[in-house]
């Protein structure tokens, strides 16, 4: 179930308001090899962030990625996720295919 869209407002508010954290690092990540393909992330994500990766993963099936320029680090991807371990709250770029 996604975030009510009234905490993803304050969420991005917080982000985009605190002078502290402009130019942070502030991504999470798509382990690749974990993902399954599902993609309910994709539509919940409020600023588009999450996109599918080039080929398959080593399970055979497609996969997606966070643009770590665009995630504004509100957690829905993480939420509406039905795989376990295959969002972090952290950029691990190393996890990534490239």
């Amino acid at each position: 179930m996604a975030a009510p869209l009234l905490d993803v407002v304050l969420v991005v508010h917080r982000k985009i308001s605190n002078p502290y954290l402009l130019g942070k690092s502030m991504a999470y990540t798509i382990v690749s090899n974990i993902c399954e393909g599902i993609a309910e992330c994709v539509p919940a994500c409020p600023v588009a962030c999450i996109e599918q990766g080039r080929g398959a993963n080593e399970k055979g099936t497609i996969w997606f990625k966070i643009d770590p320029t665009t995630c504004i680090d509100c957690g829905v991807c993480l939420q509406v996720c039905p795989v376990q371990g295959a969002i972090l709250p952290q950029e691990r770029p190393e996890l990534v295919i490239n």
